[in-house]
């Protein structure tokens, strides 16, 4: 009796537990229907280079470019005119230093330079396929400014003299990035206006060198090398090279970030980014370096 009790419970109730299923499946498809589309968006933020590449612009003899001893401190301090100069530079400004000193550079930065924040600007278009899964193609780019500090001393010092024995002076890079990203993204569902998602993918990135020098007693001095391995003769009509250093690289890319609906066709998203990159500033790109950012995108799906 209990068993026929059962099976007519269950006969009266499961169309209307079909019927309910049905629905559900019916909404979750139109959603995902009206989730379909193409989405774009732009960001800014800021981001943080890896200070392994920023050892390029350390001056260092590892570094050296061409014959002349482009992108290092030799550069300058093994031209003989360049080198007078300098010195002559250095004793004008500190008076303590005998004429008849020897200058030389006495330790490189070569940990302790470092890429100061950038900020970010970043193009985007997504397709989503649902209201969970989709993918993206975007652009971004970055102005990176690298700097550190190494120290000359002289030779011989006077006897009793307290002044410092060393003197330090500055190095700068300056470069320019673009990261072209294709990613995977998950956005999690949970039915408010907040949606956590995370993205996958991977880059195609390019670096060039704008700017290398080392400043000494406020005076700025290049490193690169623009006379193709010629060394420099003051007053003599050296011919000159557009030399373009870096290059085109690749790497993996990974973000976090949260969809802030604001409407149905916009929402404020931020993220926040990291990447594994190959930059091409040799001998730095042999390896992966890390790389990270935050950046906040807004989103418009027309």
């Amino acid at each position: 009796m209990k068993m026929k009790k059962l099976v007519i419970y269950f006969l009266a109730f499961f169309p209307l537990f079909v019927s309910a299923q049905t629905k559900h499946s019916k909404e979750k498809n139109d959603d995902d229907v009206k989730e379909q589309g193409v989405e774009l968006y732009i960001g800014a933020g800021v981001y943080m280079g890896s200070k392994k590449c920023a050892k390029y612009y350390n001056g260092g003899p590892e570094n050296v470019q061409t014959s002349s001893g482009g992108n290092t401190l030799g550069y300058i301090f093994g031209n003989q005119y360049r080198y007078d100069e300098i010195k002559d530079l250095i004793i004008e400004n500190n008076k303590y230093i005998p004429r008849d000193s020897k200058i030389s550079v006495s330790s490189y930065p070569k940990d302790d330079m470092r890429y100061s924040p950038a900020m970010l600007v970043q193009l985007g278009a997504r397709y989503r396929f649902n209201s969970n899964w989709s993918i993206a193609i975007s652009y971004s780019f970055a102005r990176l400014k690298a700097k550190g500090s190494f120290f000359v001393t002289y030779s011989p010092r006077v006897p009793g003299n307290d002044n410092p024995e060393y003197l330090q002076y500055g190095l700068q890079g300056t470069e320019n990035r673009s990261l072209i990203e294709l990613t995977g993204a998950y956005t999690f569902e949970t039915g408010s206006i907040v949606k956590p998602f995370i993205e996958f993918g991977g880059q195609f990135n390019y670096v060039r060198v704008k700017k290398f020098q080392v400043v000494i007693e406020g005076r700025e001095y290049d490193l690169i090398d623009r006379y193709g391995g010629s060394n420099y003769v003051p007053g003599l009509a050296m011919q000159t090279y557009d030399v373009r250093q870096g290059g085109s690289g690749f790497g993996i890319c990974g973000a976090v970030g949260l969809k802030l609906v604001v409407s149905k066709m916009v929402s404020l998203d931020p993220v926040f980014y990291v990447s594994g990159s190959k930059f091409n500033l040799p001998p730095y790109n042999t390896s992966l370096t890390f790389n990270y950012g935050a950046a906040v995108r807004i989103s418009m799906m027309p």
